[in-house]
């Protein structure tokens, strides 16, 4: 926890800073916010010193960005932010391990469970990355409680199953914006079980009318979520009144 930033992890704490703050989405808007808004969270009722200009002001440049997120950090006791911010954001990677857990064991059985949480809990990628406040474990955790969601409502369905699978298509999406390549890839294994797994007392073009369906309403729920993560806004600065972009 105590070696130095990464290149993004100031920015990214200093713009999930600037989301709680005044639902400033001007700065840092690259990367969706949850990742930001979760490092940023033991951040909300300390009083920091802040950058030189107003919350929501204005758009924030990319080399502006970098820069007053080094001085955030730096003015404010590199430590003091960094790890709690940290701390934060390895609660994805504990999540991500439980839910391998989970998963293998309903699939597989204790035994195997508990040896897939040894690899991954030897993964070097998780080693390095677990614990630092970037997308990537954001990302790598929603996409496969994206899959699992997806997996337990096609093996039964149900209304609990289908709200849980919209709510983590929106995780994932609001993770990381590459996170939509996923989509089509879901959408495949989604159509493509209905063939390998066949049941017999449904027709199948009602079957695969029924899963496109299904996954419309997924999409439709995720769509809601990212956009309820943005304050149901159109702009990225509070009080704008017309479309802006950041240079």
């Amino acid at each position: 926890m105590r070696t130095s930033a990464t290149f993004d992890e100031p920015a990214h704490i200093l713009a999930g800073h600037r989301h709680w703050q005044c639902g400033d989405f001007g700065i840092n808007p690259e990367h969706p916010p949850l990742l930001k808004l979760l490092a940023a969270a033991p951040l909300i009722s300390r009083t920091l010193v802040e950058p030189n200009w107003n919350c929501g002001s204005r758009l924030t440049p990319k080399p502006e960005m970098f820069s007053a997120g080094g001085a955030f950090l730096v003015n404010n006791n590199v430590d003091s932010v960094l790890i709690p911010a940290r701390l934060a954001a390895a609660v994805l990677s504990l999540l991500l391990a439980r839910l391998v857990f989970l998963a293998a064991q309903e699939m597989f059985g204790k035994p195997e469970a508990l040896t897939v949480l040894a690899l991954l809990a030897f993964e070097p990628n998780l080693i390095a990355h677990g614990s630092l406040v970037t997308t990537d474990m954001a990302v790598s955790a929603t996409a496969f409680a994206a899959v699992v969601a997806l997996y337990r409502y096609g093996k039964n369905p149900a209304w609990a199953r289908f709200l849980m699978v919209g709510l983590e298509f929106g995780l994932m999406l609001v993770a990381k914006h590459t996170a939509v390549i996923f989509v089509p890839i879901l959408f495949a294994l989604f159509i493509g079980d209905a063939f390998l797994f066949r049941r017999p007392e449904v027709r199948l073009p009602d079957q695969i009318f029924r899963r496109v369906a299904a996954f419309a309403g997924f999409s439709l729920l995720g769509f809601i979520l990212i956009w309820s993560f943005y304050g149901f806004r159109y702009y990225a600065l509070p009080n704008a009144t017309q479309n802006m972009v950041s240079g």
